[in-house]
């Protein structure tokens, strides 16, 4: 994690400017998606793909800080090694105007 990334409590996150249900140490789908401003159905992606880890309590599933924290940097690395796999593009023309 960066110097300057701040890890954020999910008592800190709010759902319309309610503070988070779940407790101090997990946050639910609905208080992560929030804050990671996403749509709910793209973090069952993440956990069906295996990106994101999910605890499930009975019926209910919570995500702990460090697995989000986890997943985020690991977000990050593939970002940074995608830029950095991209060439520049070619500003050479591959064939002739035709004017």
């Amino acid at each position: 994690m960066s110097a300057s990334a701040r890890q954020v409590r999910p008592s800190e996150v709010t759902d319309r400017g309610a503070p988070a249900p779940s407790g101090d140490d997990l946050y639910t789908k609905k208080s992560l998606a929030a804050f990671l401003k996403l749509h709910p159905a793209t973090i069952d992606r993440h956990v069906a793909a295996g990106r994101l880890r999910a605890l499930r309590i009975g019926t209910q599933v919570r995500f702990r800080p460090e697995d989000v924290n986890a997943f985020l940097e690991e977000c990050v690395r593939e970002h940074d090694e995608e830029v950095a796999g991209r060439r520049r593009p070619s500003t050479h023309r591959r064939h002739k105007p035709r004017w």
